[in-house]
């Protein structure tokens, strides 16, 4: 009877810990930055209206201002912060001088993701949205969406300016939000509409379109 009883103890065994462990997987992360950051000014350049000044005779003479650099739509990069601790970029570095990018196949294993999206610049890199993604917004993700979120707050001080941009002039220090989206609060065809930009999140079937370059 007891050697009977070994083989259905295994059996419940493995059950147990295959329910108990997360499943892995993939999912697509698709982002659309809003035109300009959240206080009205290009995401790269100067602003066009600054280098128009009302000059007298301007119409008969022209603009002696000239912008030294035009307004370009952002470069996006994509953090991800993962439970393990590891902070990873995201292979897709081909998001240049647009306000729409797909992140495709990024690792996911039913846990808890953290997504720092930027603009990269020369000198300071500018911040587009800060996202903890969580499987559901129940209690039970409650403590580790938390401690991601500390893990979200250690990255954004790089996106502080440092100094008056010349193009920019000085702005006031504004508070940069971390935003909290679940699994499937934003898949496409719906999205969520966040601070400075709109996502959506989609599980993946892992293929990869070659034209796509």
């Amino acid at each position: 009877m007891k050697m009977r009883c070994l083989p259905l103890l295994s059996l419940v065994t493995l059950l147990s810990a295959g329910l108990g462990a997360h499943a892995a997987g993939l999912i697509n992360v698709k982002v659309h930055a809003n035109e300009t950051k959240s206080d009205g000014l290009p995401w790269d350049g100067c602003p066009s209206t600054f280098w128009d000044p009302p000059i007298p005779g301007k119409s008969i003479f022209g603009n002696i201002m000239y912008n030294p650099a035009e307004p370009n739509p952002p470069e996006m990069r994509l953090l991800i912060l993962d439970e393990d601790g590891n902070v990873t970029t995201h292979q897709n570095a081909t998001c240049n001088d647009t306000v729409q990018c797909e992140f495709e196949n990024v690792p996911y294993s039913n846990g808890v993701l953290g997504f720092v999206l930027m603009d990269v610049d020369a000198t300071s890199h500018d911040l587009i949205e800060a996202v903890v993604l969580v499987p559901s917004k129940s209690a039970q993700w409650q403590d580790r969406a938390q401690a991601m979120r500390k893990r979200v707050e250690a990255q954004l001080p790089r996106f502080a300016m440092a100094e008056v941009n010349f193009c920019r002039g000085p702005r006031a220090a504004k508070k940069l939000k971390i935003e909290p989206i679940a699994l499937d609060e934003c898949p496409s065809g719906v999205g969520c509409e966040l601070g400075n930009s709109f996502w959506t999140v989609d599980e993946s079937d892992g293929k990869v379109d070659a034209w796509k370059w």
